[in-house]
């Protein structure tokens, strides 16, 4: 019979290589009998169910001198089995590291005769399940059974034995049961020594002796054909040459492991080997691969598994500190703070030091310092060389709060540690923290010695992400110093990095935050390079930098990686959108009164949203032409002048720098740079600026902060001005910033009355030169589709959204007088998703949308078109068209125009602000131009300067960007404010439409 008892706690901690260390419970009273038929070599097996926490007890009549051999085989509950003699002393306990699957083995010689008997035990931690319990052998002992029990015995009864004074003999028993059990040729438990001796090892932090060992326990395993043992060994192999920075045959390992774990079933080692193959590709480089391996691993695990925390601060790690994108990361790493069990507290001291990093980048000081202090004290005594890492983060806190004295106690006390304890992980952080104290310090000699030897550790790690930290530190040291040239070396070797690394991740989203990461040495190479004098190299730099997971998606559209999706991929990437809009209409639908249903809902859209990013970026893994777009081909100077420009455009481009900012002026025949005041004075004139512009306060006359931005964008290059086409490569806060509206540049005194530059001047925005390059070539040849214009106006939104009245107005005046056959027009509850992503409007040129826009800075591919509520019938329909549905469409347009509100916005990242969201969207789409709104345009003034447009590129057959000029400048001349007509921008190709003819 069974019986229940109390719970028990679990005595130490899981971790990546797990290890059983349970409590006995006490025995329990009552006792089941076998039969006695049963109780022999080959007899029938004896099955039940076992609950956890319950006790099952056996009866087993042996005689003295004879070998019982018995299995008990574990089938979804992990158990602990036992036999006692008569007087109820216990002869052995085993617990094999195989979790709730496999076969349990009892071997002994009974020294007496007696009833013995055998205890089955259900873990408290293990679900619900059964066994299945067999004798394979009874029968009198040979001198060749007693050594082997004996040894058996020893082996684990060293389990127990978990002192540091007790190491020593553990693995002396272990050892001796090695090499009887090799004596003996008993081969499956030769195997399992060699695996406990691995863990020992392991355990003792001999990641060196650990490797040795559990290379022996992997091909002893693969021998007996054990796939489930041979891989969890190849797993721990994996965990300790990482240990040791062998990524390549870690990586090697984790592989081999992989398909074994899955041909057993065996979801918990698979989890630990895609954890694993994850730290291996995130130290490659291949961080798409990284990120994709633990969200598997992460997926695998069950919620209260002990292992999870390490899968949910992995994760983190790769989002905050590899990907640049702080919001999920810290949100992941939070959730591992919290999900660290008792036992694993210097485990959680390793998330807490993320934590407080994160927070000491952002400039939240004490903050950091008290997350860094939280994790020392959990982990100063038992893991020196993790400690040496916090007290160097510490000491840079210290340092920021003017504490010198105390940022040099911390660091002398981190790099004595990692100088005299073996820290092969730590090692070269600390010496990459304590470069960046000397730097601080003004001492870049020092700085430089210890970059150096952080890019050798790092490399013999196998870590690509920290040799290109150490070199942009190299750089920066040498730049210091003088050394113009060699900085200018060791920069462009980070930067060769870093490129490496952009085919690899393939997620749009991600590729964005990335290059927003590696700002700070694309900044540093390109003032080199200027100080050079090598203008252009400085330029081409720039655009490297620049808008580029646009570029990489522009050219991915063009090659048609999307047709070759398998089926399987397509449907999965269709259900993903379903499921993230019913998220995203019920994360509007909650108020704020509710923020924890509020912070689920965000937390599984993000999740959505990561999962379909994976499924889109699988899909052009796949494509057996994404590899040819993996490296495109650099920008150059010479195709600019060729493709783009002619006599009558000036390009600038404009660079925002930590220390200098730059601009280059660009003609057919020349090429100007000039050095500007750094980022931090620049960007809050630029703020200011945008913010007076789309205020409904408006002086009469260019205010003094327009005057003084015009100072500083636009008279270093006054002279290149003239009548021009502007096409303007803005960056940071210039994104944001319509400058149609600033004042030509001029003296103090005549500023106020300048003229606007839309007064003279055409107004192109430009994401990037190779974006336009990009598209131009994927363009060319493609034929105009036969309809002018398609209007979605004035939808029907019900009582959620207020209805733009004057849109409709809109809509008519577009389209009134114009060919019947060559336009269509949507209003009302014919405005809706079902018109527009039903191909309704593939063959026309212009498509116009007058309607809301909804704006998700955070969150680009939920931005939205806001577009009718209800059917014809007046049953509501789905009314928000998302970003990410747009990608899916095909819309071989020649422009089109969001006539809403704040189209232009997306993420706040340099470089991609403007065409992150819904312009990206139809780009991606086919759209050779986008016509977007700054800010929150009014609606009647948005009429107004729509009919002056259209009059112009219809009407008269300008050019988009020579239309937009001349309805602004009437609206402007009117003497309505620029809050009126500033707002709307023209992105991407400035030239001619085709014509537009009957």
């Amino acid at each position: 019979m069974a019986v229940r008892r109390r719970p028990w706690r679990l005595a130490c901690a899981a971790a990546l290589v797990l290890a059983s260390c349970r409590e006995p419970s006490p025995p329990a009273p009552a006792v089941r009998e076998w039969p006695a038929g049963e109780l022999r070599s080959g007899g029938r097996p004896v099955a039940a169910a076992l609950a956890p926490g319950e006790v099952h007890r056996y009866r087993l009549p042996l005689q003295k001198g004879h070998l019982l051999r018995l299995v008990v085989d574990q089938q979804g509950v992990d158990a602990v089995v036992s036999l006692e003699d008569p007087s109820g002393a216990q002869v052995l306990q085993v617990d094999r590291a195989i979790g709730d699957r496999g076969p349990e083995l009892v071997l002994a010689v009974a020294d007496r005769s007696g009833d013995y008997s055998l205890v089955i035990r259900g873990l408290e931690e293990s679900g619900p399940g059964r066994y299945e319990t067999r004798v394979e052998t009874l029968r009198p002992a040979l001198e060749a059974d007693r050594r082997n029990a004996a040894a058996y015995r020893s082996f684990t009864g060293a389990q127990s034995l978990k002192k540091k004074e007790e190491a020593e003999e553990a693995m002396r028993r272990r050892m001796q049961a090695l090499a009887t059990w090799r004596e003996l040729g008993e081969g499956a438990l030769e195997a399992e020594a060699l695996e406990r001796i691995a863990r020992q090892h392991n355990d003792q932090r001999e990641p060196e002796q650990a490797v040795v060992w559990y290379r022996e326990a992997a091909a002893a395993f693969a021998r007996l054909g054990d796939h489930r043992g041979e891989a969890k060994a190849r797993t721990d192999l994996g965990a300790n040459l990482l240990n040791l920075g062998e990524t390549e045959e870690a990586a090697e390992q984790y592989a081999f492991a992989l398909p074994l774990a899955r041909r057993e079933a065996d979801r918990l080692t698979e989890a630990q080997v895609l954890h694993g193959l994850g730290q291996a590709r995130q130290n490659q480089g291949e961080l798409q691969e990284a990120l994709d391996h633990s969200r598997k691993a992460l997926a695998l695990f069950p919620p209260n598994d002990p292992l999870r925390p390490y899968a949910l601060h992995q994760l983190g790690v790769l989002y905050a500190r590899y990907l640049h994108d702080e919001r999920r990361g810290s949100d992941l790493l939070l959730q591992a703070r919290d999900a660290w069990g008792p036992g694993l507290e210097t485990r959680k001291a390793r998330t807490l030091s993320q934590l407080g990093r994160l927070a000491f980048e952002q400039g939240r000081l004490d903050e950091a310092r008290e997350h860094f202090e939280a994790a020392l004290a959990l982990r100063r005594e038992s893991d020196p060389c993790a400690s040496a890492a916090v007290l160097a983060r510490l000491a840079l806190v210290e340092e920021e709060k003017e504490a010198r004295p105390a940022a040099e106690a911390r660091m002398g006390e981190a790099l004595q540690i990692v100088e005299t304890a073996t820290c092969p992980k730590s090692q070269p952080t600390v010496h990459l923290l304590a470069a960046g104290l000397a730097e601080r310090h003004g001492e870049p000699a020092k700085a430089r010695a210890s970059y150096r030897r952080c890019e050798t550790l790092f490399s013999g790690l196998g870590d690509r992400m920290g040799v290109a930290e150490s070199l942009a530190g190299t750089a920066r040291s040498e730049r210091s110093l003088g050394n113009r040239q060699a900085a200018r070396e060791a920069s462009q070797r980070a930067l060769d990095i870093l490129e490496s690394v952009r085919p690899t991740v393939l997620s749009e989203d991600l590729r964005t935050s990335f290059f927003s990461g590696t700002r700070r040495t694309f900044d540093l190479h390109i003032a080199l390079l200027l100080e050079l004098g090598a203008e252009e190299e400085a330029w081409a730099t720039a655009e490297r930098a620049r808008a580029r997971a646009l570029q990489d998606l522009l050219a991915e559209a063009g090659a048609g990686l999307r047709r070759d999706a398998a089926p399987g991929l397509a449907a999965r990437e269709r259900r993903l959108q379903r499921e993230l809009n019913v998220l995203e209409t019920r994360r509007l639908e909650v108020g704020e009164s509710k923020p924890e249903r509020l912070q689920s809902l965000r937390q599984d859209i993000d999740a959505k949203i990561a999962e379909l990013e994976s499924t889109r970026g699988e899909i052009r893994r796949r494509s057996p032409r994404y590899a040819s777009l993996a490296q495109p081909e650099p920008v150059s100077l010479a195709a600019t002048r060729r493709e783009l420009l002619d006599d009558d455009t000036l390009m600038l481009e404009y660079r925002l720098g930590e220390a200098a900012s730059a601009v280059w002026a660009i003609t057919r025949d020349s090429l100007t740079a000039v050095r500007l005041p750094p980022r931090g004075e620049i960007e809050p004139v630029a703020k200011e600026a945008a913010s007076l512009l789309r205020s409904l306060d408006w002086p009469g006359q260019n205010p003094p902060v327009l005057c003084e931005l015009s100072r500083l964008l636009l008279a270093p290059v006054a002279k290149n001005l003239g009548r021009r086409r502007l096409v303007v490569v803005a960056d940071g806060a210039l994104e944001g910033l319509p400058f149609a509206a600033l004042p030509a540049p001029t003296d103090a005194a005549a500023c106020p009355a300048a003229p606007a530059l839309v007064e003279t001047h055409e107004i192109v925005s430009l994401p990037s030169v190779a974006t336009l390059l990009t598209q131009r070539r994927l363009l060319a040849g493609r034929r105009p589709v036969p309809g002018w214009l398609a209007v979605v106006a004035d939808p029907v939104f019900g009582s959620a959204h207020r209805r733009l009245t004057a849109s409709a107005q809109e809509a008519k005046a577009l389209v009134s007088g114009r060919p019947s056959n060559k336009i269509f027009l949507a209003t009302g509850s014919a405005a809706s998703r079902e018109t527009v992503t039903g191909g309704a409007l593939r063959g026309f040129r212009i498509l116009h949308f007058a309607t809301h826009g909804l704006l998700n800075p955070e969150r680009p591919l939920l931005s939205a078109l806001v577009l009718a509520k209800a059917n014809a019938s007046g049953r509501p329909v789905p009314g928000a068209l998302y970003a990410h549905e747009i990608y899916d469409l095909d819309l071989p347009a020649e422009l089109v125009v969001l006539s809403a509100c704040e189209t232009a916005g997306g993420r706040d990242i340099p470089g991609e602000g403007l065409i992150s969201g819904l312009p990206r969207a139809f780009l991606y789409a086919g759209a050779a131009r986008v016509l977007v709104s700054l800010w929150e345009v009014e609606d009647q003034s948005t009429r107004d300067l729509m009919v002056l447009f259209y009059r112009g590129l219809l009407d008269q057959g300008l050019p988009p960007a020579k239309a937009l000029q001349e309805a602004q400048r009437t609206l402007r001349q009117q003497g309505r404010r620029p809050q009126q007509w500033a707002g709307f921008v023209l992105l991407g190709d400035w030239r001619t439409l085709p014509p537009f003819s009957n």
